[in-house]
């Protein structure tokens, strides 16, 4: 061939040296073709164990394969280049196990046993099934979001949580929390709702939208208030009532827990003016949540806000105003019924003025500082006897607990005073009183003008509630002066004939309680109340002039105790002969 200067094409030489190197052995000798073998028997007896396992349909990637098989290549010692050959692999893979099939998806190539292709199957469509469950979930529950409304009243009823929140979504979360079990969730109804179902559910109502939108880290989600459930809206204006931080309301309206601060304002300023409007409507200044035709008594003081900061620019001493009703089990009550917010709101921030017969003050002043009490008309006579002496048997039987517990030293936690009373009243206990505050006046309290005219606000409200009850005030020592003074420069329209002025339940217990510290000063009682370790000499000191209140009452307590007890025995010495332990048959009773 070299004589007759024959010459391969170049085509052809290509193809051969292309044959040969295909027919030629990896490596440098024959130790790589054996762990080439090696790798590739495990590869091999991996995928048998995988298709032998019954509780899968496995599916492998053939890149994943090949990754495999180089990593064990070079466990064994191989120097492999980048990647392997996934083609020739798939090749030897498909001679070896005849079982094998190939599937291309895209740019990947799956390999997976002729036996499993159905279960496979089965598996993806199972998978698709649940997520079409949940697509279907999704669009019932986000229908019914979007076709209710709430309408925030500016009040908090008993059931508002669940208005606010369409049916399916609380039930979609009370399954995903308490699970799917009918008789859990019918131990659920016949309870009560979860508080923390509720709570998803409004947060989820409220953070909805029908259409997704671009929301930067610079700028806050907008809500709509068809949607403004009472969840985010409590805790706004709770988080502000209690810390006044935009900082704080802003940070948790980023994590769609309440509603903006400027959303907060316009609430605030909805309320007022509802309040506001409720007021020039009835022309008369009175709260919102109190009730027609219950007994209500008012009590007036003053409120100092003074602060110690060096820095601070103003201060505040003004006037308070507070009504009291007093709801009982057989007396009903109706809801005024005010609505504070109207249907839409609205959006201003700014609040209407109060009316201007409440804000002004009129003026007033004493014509002379020199008064004397008016006559008493008629005789004098004590009232209510039968509600004291109830009280006083009420405070002999205490005693008698008291002594009794001593004797059989029993001495449980229900003798002391406080838990005897509870404990005897507890099945009739009245409803809780509701308390209302008028608006802060910035006039001093110890002003004549100011008292008189706070009495004139108190009648015209009290007459609004309960048509014909008589005014009742309460205050503390220096402004009782000043009302029964106004009473007495003014008997035609603020005589004690039109209001009945009395100190207020904790002074009448401190004046008490100064009057018996002035009949047992000087009688040995702080001494001996020392000496019993009952209290020091400066505490028991203090108990004279009733400077703190709850100690003074302690101490009195344990001394009636002591008393009554020790008058029991006195009796019982008395009545006892000296030879005979019977009673004397002809012996006084103890009272």
């Amino acid at each position: 061939m070299i004589a007759i200067e024959a010459k391969y094409h170049h085509d052809c030489l290509h193809s051969l040296y292309n044959r040969a190197r295909q027919a030629a052995p990896k490596g440098n000798d024959g130790d790589d073709s054996c762990l080439h073998g090696i790798a590739f028997a495990e590869l091999v007896a991996f995928l048998e164990d995988m298709n032998s396992n019954e509780d899968s349909a496995p599916v492998f990637k053939l890149i994943d394969i090949a990754q495999l098989y180089k990593v064990r290549l070079e466990q064994l010692g191989l120097t492999v280049g980048e990647r392997i050959h996934t083609t020739r692999l798939k090749s030897r893979l498909l001679s070896a196990l005849p079982d094998l099939r190939t599937y291309s998806q895209g740019r990947d190539t799956l390999l997976s046993f002729e036996k499993d292709i159905g279960p496979a199957l089965k598996m993806a469509c199972y998978h698709d099934s649940d997520a079409m469950h949940l697509m279907r979930a999704a669009q019932v529950v986000r229908k019914e979001i979007f076709d209710s409304s709430f309408s925030f009243d500016g009040s908090f009823q008993a059931n508002c949580q669940q208005e606010a929140v369409p049916p399916s979504l609380l039930a979609l979360v009370n399954m995903i929390l308490d699970g799917a079990n009918i008789k859990h969730q019918t131990q659920l109804v016949h309870t009560t709702t979860t508080k923390p179902a509720l709570a998803i559910s409004q947060l989820m109502v409220f953070n909805s939208v029908k259409h997704a939108r671009n929301v930067d880290s610079s700028s806050s989600a907008r809500h709509s208030r068809s949607r403004e459930t009472t969840l985010p809206l409590y805790l706004s204006l709770k988080i502000h009532a209690v810390t006044r931080s935009r900082e704080l309301v802003d940070t948790l309206l980023n994590l769609g827990l309440c509603v903006s601060y400027d959303r907060l304002l316009q609430l605030t300023s909805d309320i007022a003016n509802g309040v506001c409007q409720s007021f020039s409507v009835e022309d008369v200044v009175c709260p919102p949540k109190l009730r027609y035709g219950l007994f209500t008594t008012r009590a007036v003081d003053n409120i100092d806000h003074n602060p110690s900061s060096a820095t601070a620019k103003d201060s505040f001493h003004g006037t308070r105003i507070s009504l009291m009703q007093h709801p009982s089990h057989t007396h009903g009550r109706t809801d005024c019924g005010v609505t504070l917010i109207s249907q839409g709101g609205s959006s201003t921030k700014s609040v209407t003025p109060l009316p201007s017969a409440y804000t002004i003050v009129p003026p007033a002043a004493f014509k002379t500082k020199d008064f004397s009490a008016p006559a008493v008309q008629g005789p004098m006579r004590a009232s209510n006897l039968m509600a004291a002496a109830a009280a006083t048997e009420d405070e002999y039987a205490w005693l008698s607990r008291v002594k009794t517990a001593l004797e059989m030293s029993t001495m449980d936690g229900g003798i002391s005073w406080s838990a005897y009373h509870a404990d005897a009243h507890q099945a009739v206990t009245p409803p809780a009183a509701i308390n209302a505050l008028f608006p802060l006046f910035l006039d001093n309290t110890h002003l004549v003008a100011m008292i008189r005219h706070s009495m004139d606000i108190v009648k015209a409200a009290v007459q609004h509630l309960n048509p014909g009850q008589t005014p009742v005030l309460a205050a503390d020592q220096p402004l009782y002066a000043l009302a029964k003074e106004i009473q007495w420069t003014w008997p035609a329209t603020h005589g004690e004939d039109h209001f009945v002025i009395m100190y207020g339940g904790l002074h009448i217990e401190m004046a008490t309680l100064k009057l018996l510290g002035d009949w047992l000063e000087d009688s040995g009682w702080t001494n001996a109340l020392v000496q019993a370790d009952i209290a020091s000499s400066g505490t028991a000191n203090s108990f004279i002039h009733a400077i703190h209140v709850t100690k003074t009452r302690h101490a009195h307590q344990v001394t009636a105790a002591s008393l009554y007890t020790l008058l029991q025995q006195a009796y019982s010495e008395d009545c006892t002969s000296d030879d005979t332990d019977a009673m004397q048959p002809d012996s006084l009773p103890f009272e």
